[in-house]
């Protein structure tokens, strides 16, 4: 949902008074209020998104403004793409998919894409040459 929002931010976010919606990005407190979240909650959603590389952020004036990473998503793209799966908006919501999970990692299937294990790909190093070329 907040990166389909970011992408046409003038079509589902009010004028700002700080900071122009398209160039600066989304203040904060607008995609909180549009979640239906607090802002501690939205701020860590985004740090999420912002690990990820899909999203980036600007403080100005005492605000955060959130906007895509354009280059983050291309590379989301060519990951999957890479893997041989065919690519579907859903691939950066999993946590909303609804359908039964059979294997042992439905717990974490079911969260937000997550920072815990964001260096944990380095033991693999070794194998991931091809991989890590075409990511760069």
């Amino acid at each position: 949902m907040i990166l389909n929002w970011l992408k046409d931010p003038r079509a589902h976010f009010p004028p700002q008074l700080d900071g122009d919606l398209v160039k600066d990005g989304v203040c904060g407190i607008f995609i909180a209020e549009k979640l239906g979240v607090s802002a501690p909650t939205l701020s860590e959603h985004m740090r999420v998104l912002i690990a990820a590389g899909l999203v980036r952020a600007k403080r100005a004036k005492g605000w955060t403004f959130y906007k895509r990473d354009e280059d983050g998503l291309k590379a989301a793209r060519r990951l999957v793409a890479f893997c041989e799966l065919p690519w579907h908006p859903d691939c950066l919501s999993p946590e909303r998919n609804r359908r039964p999970i059979n294997t042992a990692s439905v717990i974490q299937a079911r969260r937000p894409v997550h920072t815990g294990s964001v260096a944990r790909w380095r033991r693999y190093e070794p194998w991931l040459g091809e991989l890590r070329q075409l990511l760069r």
